[in-house]
């Protein structure tokens, strides 16, 4: 039910979050005044700025917080007689003050909370995506286009002759050359594209709603992009990339960047730096006939 409430609230535009947010505290202070002055309240009146300040931005935070105090100054002031009135305008001000801290704390709390999220998806010296992220995303796609019958493409490449540029001139080299792959693959790729950084000197590559024509365009652009980018910086290396065009039933994502892999491993072992698509569809599917399945590749390779 929590996971229901906050899907619900992370959808809310900020006029709904608003009218959320004024509602729940509506709802507080007649329950507080109506059960009268004896029986606190006190703790509910934390909900609304909960609410504002997680899932809104910090203006609604700050309303809400002068809000809430005002609200409970003047349910004070309806059930309870004061012979001095600096007393409820006192209490309003710590509580203001209260709602102002929790605010401020939470605030804060989603703020690095977001931060470690984007930091546990991304390569720290790429800048991409890692493994995980684009794992979690594919799931994502391929559920998407599976209910829309469209195609999507994967690419997995690797460097060839790496461990000599970390062997002749440094890991410091090393690294550039990773950075600088990075940077072209994501300068080629489209915006609804994806790529990530599997570890050590692979990459993979998502493309969306592409077919094997689209996806040998695009890789025709990348291999001489790669390689004039080797040439420029007179690094020894290639790329080798395999690509499989996957059509609905998918298989899991983990088999689909496996058939990615040997097949980019077919490359490396022909000839190095190319790239070598096929078409794979699970064997229940109707396009079995005109793809290959796993054990097909298998047989393929012995």
């Amino acid at each position: 039910m929590i996971a229901t409430l906050h899907a619900l609230m992370s959808r809310l535009s900020p006029c709904g979050l608003l009218v959320a947010v004024a509602t729940t505290l509506f709802c507080v202070a007649s329950a507080d005044y109506l059960t009268g002055p004896k029986i606190s309240f006190a703790i509910f009146y934390l909900i609304p700025v909960a609410v504002a300040s997680w899932y809104g931005a910090r203006p609604l935070a700050i309303v809400t917080c002068i809000g809430s105090a005002a609200t409970w100054f003047a349910v004070d002031l309806a059930s309870i007689h004061y012979d001095n009135l600096l007393i409820p305008v006192w209490n309003a001000g710590v509580r203001l003050g209260f709602f102002t801290v929790t605010a401020a704390l939470l605030i804060k709390l989603r703020s690095l909370l977001r931060m470690h999220v984007m930091l546990a998806d991304t390569d720290s010296l790429t800048g991409i995506i890692n493994r995980r992220a684009f794992e979690r995303r594919c799931h994502f796609v391929f559920r998407l286009s599976e209910r829309r019958s469209h195609s999507v493409s994967i690419a997995y490449l690797d460097i060839d002759n790496f461990k000599q540029i970390n062997d002749q001139l440094g890991h410091s080299a090393g690294d550039e050359v990773l950075q600088k792959v990075a940077a072209v693959l994501t300068k080629r790729l489209r915006d609804s594209d994806l790529v990530a950084r599997m570890g050590g000197d692979e990459f993979a590559m998502m493309l969306p709603e592409t077919g094997t024509d689209g996806a040998r365009a695009l890789l025709a652009e990348i291999i001489p992009a790669l390689r004039g980018l080797a040439a420029e910086n007179r690094w020894p290396i290639g790329f080798s990339i395999g690509a499989i065009v996957l059509n609905a039933p998918f298989p899991p994502i983990d088999e689909a960047l496996d058939i990615a892999d040997r097949l980019m491993y077919t490359v490396k072992k022909r000839t190095q730096s190319g790239f070598l698509i096929e078409e794979y569809s699970r064997p229940d599917s109707p396009h079995a006939d005109q793809a290959f399945s796993v054990a097909d590749l298998r047989a393929r390779r012995k």
